[in-house]
């Protein structure tokens, strides 16, 4: 399984945005998503042809709760490894 991960960044605002998709099931979910650039991560949900998913948005809160616990784990590696092995749990 594929996973897909994009940062975006609103100059206006200085916010990156986050989407994570999963190649498999084609769930998507953005994170820190800037009100004025619906279009964009619209755009680009429909480009990488992904959907919201409730089994990504469920993933993350996971993830939450184990870097609140343990805040080493709080760097994109361990995230990715970490969301992986839970989707192939989930599958």
């Amino acid at each position: 399984m594929a996973c897909i991960f994009r940062q975006l960044f609103d100059p206006q605002s200085s916010t990156y945005t986050y989407l994570l998709g999963c190649g498999k099931t084609k769930e998507a979910i953005l994170i820190d998503p800037v009100f004025e650039q619906v279009r964009r991560d619209a755009a680009l949900i429909e480009e990488l042809g992904l959907r919201e998913g409730p089994q990504l948005g469920r993933i993350l809160d996971e993830l939450l709760e184990k870097v609140i616990v343990d805040p080493a784990l709080n760097d994109r590696a361990t995230l990715l490894m970490l969301a992986r092995s839970r989707a192939a749990d989930e599958a």
